[in-house]
């Protein structure tokens, strides 16, 4: 049964939004890792048994690019600074973690670094179809919006059967904003963020490398939208380049980079 969002998820990233980079929660469960190299951060978030936020340690951080580990080293370190974080503050060693990585390429790609830091793969899951597991999702389409790429899963009757990575998120809205507005690149991120209902001829300009997907792959239930860049960019402009029809969708991002 799919969890509800209301009562299940928004709490859960309430509360990782509010530990992020802060004290951690007391917890006396048995605890869980699990690390995230995205293209705008590194995020490293500890929960319990019942999938509750524990501690998160996140970093603005240019280590991934298109889904791509570009620098290896940085990405290392980043985990390794992480790690001794909160095993500090939890009292506690971690030896095993999980992580994803975008569809389309290569898995190693994450687990390399993790290992390189000293940990072992707990699991390991393309970054759609772990949103998908994570809501226990039976016939609903998820689309991860990152800051370099965008992932796509759609799931049917509790199966994932269509998964795809596009090289395009909110990093790319950014450059084109900058263009268009004649501004830098910082002042383009502030500024989509700013104006989140504003999406205008810029955002289409981008959009039109998105798929669309066709109403014979897309479920019933519509889409679930999630992922940092999910917030700035979510509206029924960016949606039309996905899909083909109107139909229903919801965003499960909430204004933090940490989840």
């Amino acid at each position: 049964m799919a969890h509800d969002e209301q009562r299940w998820l928004s709490p859960r990233l309430q509360k990782a939004a509010a530990l992020c980079n802060q004290a951690p929660a007391a917890s006396e469960s048995p605890l869980w890792l699990g690390i995230d190299l995205g293209t705008c951060d590194v995020v490293s978030m500890v929960v319990d048994r019942d999938g509750q936020p524990v501690a998160v340690c996140l970093d603005w951080a240019d280590v991934v690019r298109d889904g791509i580990v570009w620098d290896f080293f940085g990405a290392v370190t980043l985990v390794r600074r992480h790690l001794a974080t909160l095993e500090q503050q939890l009292g506690c060693r971690f030896t095993h973690a999980a992580t994803s990585f975008p569809p389309g390429t290569d898995p190693r790609i994450s687990i390399n670094v993790l290992e390189s830091a000293g940990l072992e793969i707990s699991h390991v899951l393309d970054e759609p179809t772990a949103v998908a597991d994570l809501l226990q999702l039976d016939n609903a389409g998820v689309v991860d919006i990152g800051g370099g790429t965008t992932g796509i899963a759609i799931v049917k009757q509790g199966r994932v059967t269509y998964s795809a990575d596009e090289a395009t998120g909110g990093h790319h809205i950014s450059l084109t904003l900058a263009g268009n507005r004649g501004i830098g690149l910082e002042e383009a991120e502030q500024y989509k963020r700013s104006h989140a209902g504003r999406s205008g001829r810029w955002l289409s300009r981008c959009t039109r490398r998105w798929p669309k997907l066709s109403p014979d792959i897309l479920p019933d239930k519509g889409l679930s939208i999630c992922g940092w860049q999910a917030a700035p960019v979510c509206s029924r402009a960016c949606m039309s380049c996905f899909v083909s029809a109107s139909r229903h969708y919801r965003c499960i991002c909430r204004s933090t980079a940490c989840l």
